[in-house]
């Protein structure tokens, strides 16, 4: 099994890092512009409200919560092996509270990528 600096150092390893920056874009555009839809047409006082509203709408929103949570263990943790540090992880937190699971998961794979590349680049 190749070494993660190793893995980072590979050729397409570059093609992640705009994959995952491509993917953080889209996950902050769609949701965004479908966002800003409703609010212009109902404000928004109903955002939470309609995401309970019946039980797709509740187990769809459960389902983004509950990943949400795993994927701030998996960054925390991440961030530890990796051996940057916990300073980033606000950052990638408050990303997926104002923008959305779908920019800050692929944003923090963006940032892992790098960080790979960095590490191997210093060996």
């Amino acid at each position: 099994m190749a070494s993660l600096t190793q893995t980072a150092s590979h050729p397409a390893s570059k093609l992640r890092e705009w994959l995952y920056l491509d993917l953080a874009l889209l996950g902050a555009l769609v949701p965004g512009y479908l966002f800003a839809k409703h609010i212009a047409a109902a404000g928004v006082s109903q955002i939470l409200p309609l995401a309970f509203a019946n039980t797709v709408s509740a187990a769809l929103t459960a389902d983004l919560l509950i990943s949400s949570l795993a994927f701030w263990i998996l960054a925390a943790r991440e961030m530890d092996r990796l051996g940057t540090g916990k300073g980033k992880l606000p950052l990638f937190m408050l990303l997926n509270v104002c923008i959305g699971l779908s920019a800050a998961l692929p944003a923090f794979m963006w940032w892992r990528e790098h960080q790979l590349k960095r590490a191997a680049e210093r060996l």
